[in-house]
C-alpha cells in the first residue's frame, strides 16, 4: 500500500482523490511519503517485549488463565468489578499497617495473637467471645494498698450523696396488678383475683412484692448519709395520699399496712398527688418514683396525655420522675410512654413482680446521683 500526506486544503476537494488514474490533479493536494504491505489480520507471532505504553482500548474480556505471578507495577486503580470467588488462601505479604478505616463488623473469632499487654483505654468496640488465653501475668499489685475490711454497704459512685432529698412512692394498686390478665378491675379484691397466701387487705402475692420492694427502697435510702423524707401514696382509678413526708423509721409501717383497692389506672391523679407533698422550698432535691404495671386508663379522656401533662408540670418545679415498670411482655410502646413520663428518658423495668429487687442497688444511684 501507498502511504499519501495531504499538503494543501484543495486534498478533500472533487477530483483530488490521492492515487487518481484518470488525472493528476490530486498530486497538487497530496504527497506520496512512502509504502507498506502486510494484511489486516493480526499477527501470528507476538512481539518478544510489551509495548512502552498501554493500549488505549483494553480487550473487553480478561484472559481465561492469571499469570502464573503478581505483576510488578500493579493499577494504581482497582478493577471495576471483585473477584467471582475470593482466593483460596490468604496473601503470604500483608501490609505492614493497619487500614485507614476499621471494618464494618468485627471479626467471628479472637485473634490468635492477642497483644501481650492490655490498652490504656477500653475498646469502643469489644469482641463477642473472650480471648482464647488469660493474660500472661497479674497486675503488679493490688487496686489499693488500704482495702478495706468488709465490703461496704452501697456500691460506690462518682456522685455524692451527702444533698438531702424527699422521695413520693406513687404505688399502684390497679386490677391489673391482681387480675393475672384475665382483664378484672379487681375491686375490693373480689375471688378471682385473691391469693390465699396473703391477707386480702394485701390481697395478692404481687401487691406483696410492691410492699416488699417499697419498704427496702425506704430501708437503703434510709441510711443515706444526708437529710430526707418520704411521702406515700397509692392510685388505681383515683390517688389516694397514704402518708405525707415523714421519716424512714415513720414510713415503713406505713407501707406495710397499705389497702389493696383494685380499679383503673391514673397515673396523672398520682403524680399530681405525689407533686402535693413534695416541698419546693429549701435545697432539697424531690423525687417521684411511680411503681406501676400499665399504661394510664383514667381520666376517661386522654389518660396518657393526662399523665403526660402532670408529669411535665412536675417536671418544671424541679421534680426528678423515676418510672418502675413491670411489664411480663416486650410492650414497646408502653415503655415509650414510660419514657415520656420519665424526667431522663430512663426506665427501670422488670418482667414480673418478683424481680422487683434486682432494681434496687440501680435505683440507690439514681436517687443519689440524679
Amino acid at each position: 500500500g501507498i502511504i499519501y500526506k495531504c499538503i494543501r486544503s484543495s486534498c478533500g476537494a472533487y477530483g483530488f482523490a490521492p492515487g487518481e488514474s484518470t488525472s493528476s490533479l490530486w498530486r497538487q493536494g497530496w504527497e506520496v511519503v512512502g509504502s507498506c504491505s502486510g494484511t489486516m489480520a493480526p499477527t501470528l507471532y507476538p512481539t518478544v517485549s510489551p509495548t512502552t505504553s498501554p493500549t488505549n482500548s483494553p480487550s473487553g474480556t480478561p484472559s481465561r488463565s492469571p499469570s502464573k505471578t503478581p505483576t510488578s507495577e500493579p493499577t494504581f486503580a482497582p478493577t471495576p468489578t471483585p473477584s467471582n470467588l475470593p482466593s483460596k488462601s490468604p496473601t503470604t505479604s500483608p501490609t505492614f499497617a493497619p487500614t485507614p478505616t476499621p471494618s464494618d463488623s468485627p471479626s467471628k473469632s479472637p485473634s490468635r495473637t492477642p497483644s501481650r499487654s492490655p490498652s490504656n483505654t477500653p475498646t469502643s468496640e469489644p469482641t463477642f467471645v473472650p480471648t482464647p488465653t488469660p493474660s500472661d501475668s497479674p497486675s503488679k499489685s493490688p487496686t489499693t494498698r488500704r482495702p478495706t475490711i468488709q465490703p461496704t454497704n452501697f456500691p460506690s459512685t462518682k456522685c455524692s450523696t451527702e444533698r438531702g432529698f424527699n422521695l413520693c412512692l406513687a404505688l399502684d394498686m390497679s386490677g391489673s396488678v391482681c387480675n393475672d390478665g384475665n382483664g378484672s378491675d379487681c375491686l375490693e379484691c373480689d375471688s378471682e383475683c385473691r391469693d390465699s397466701s396473703v391477707s386480702k387487705d394485701t390481697c395478692c402475692n404481687n401487691v406483696a412484692n410492691i410492699k416488699d420492694f417499697s419498704s427496702l427502697m425506704v430501708d437503703l435510702l434510709g441510711d443515706f448519709p444526708a437529710e430526707k423524707s418520704f411521702s406515700v401514696v397509692q392510685f388505681a382509678t383515683n390517688a389516694r395520699l397514704v402518708s405525707g413526708l415523714s421519716s424512714t423509721a415513720q414510713t415503713l409501717p406505713v407501707i406495710g399496712k397499705l389497702d389493696y383497692t383494685g380499679g383503673l389506672t391514673n397515673h396523672a391523679s398520682a403524680i399530681q398527688m405525689c407533686q402535693q407533698t413534695l416541698s419546693t422550698f429549701g435545697s432539697r432535691k424531690n423525687f417521684i418514683m411511680l411503681i406501676t404495671d400499665g399504661v394510664s386508663s383514667e381520666p376517661e379522656f386522654d389518660p396518657e396525655g393526662a399523665a403526660e401533662d402532670a408529669a411535665k408540670s412536675a417536671k418544671n418545679d424541679g421534680t426528678f420522675i423515676i418510672p418502675v415498670f413491670i411489664s411480663p411482655r416486650n410492650d414497646w410502646s408502653a415503655l415509650a410512654f414510660m419514657r415520656r413520663l420519665s424526667s431522663d428518658g430512663k426506665v427501670f423495668d422488670v418482667t414480673d413482680f418478683d424481680s422487683l429487687n434486682s432494681l434496687q442497688d440501680r435505683l440507690v444511684d439514681q436517687v443519689s446521683c440524679s
